[in-house]
């Protein structure tokens, strides 16, 4: 049987230079100031392993952090995503 494994750990860090967000609470909208660095991190990593010479096997998994506003009002946004998931070749 053959034990070969595939493994992929990635970051993809994204520093907004400008931008021009607001929020609206009823009829109130407010500017929010831009605060260097708002920025997004996408992190990815995966591990594939071949069970059998025609089937494999793996996990993905993908989070992401965003940072934007403040330090009178900021927002923080984490999502996480992980696939599981069995393939088999033809």
């Amino acid at each position: 049987m053959l034990a070969v494994m595939l493994l992929h750990i990635s970051a993809l860090p994204t520093f907004i230079a400008f931008s021009n967000n607001s929020y609206t609470l009823g009829d109130d909208k407010t500017s929010l100031h831009y605060e260097f660095p708002e920025f997004i991190i996408t992190t990815r990593g995966s591990v594939v392993k071949q069970i059998e010479p025609n089937m494999f096997a793996g996990l993905s998994v993908v989070y992401n952090y965003t940072k934007i506003g403040d330090a009178d009002l900021s927002f923080r946004n984490q999502k996480w995503l992980a696939r599981l998931y069995f393939g088999f070749r033809l």
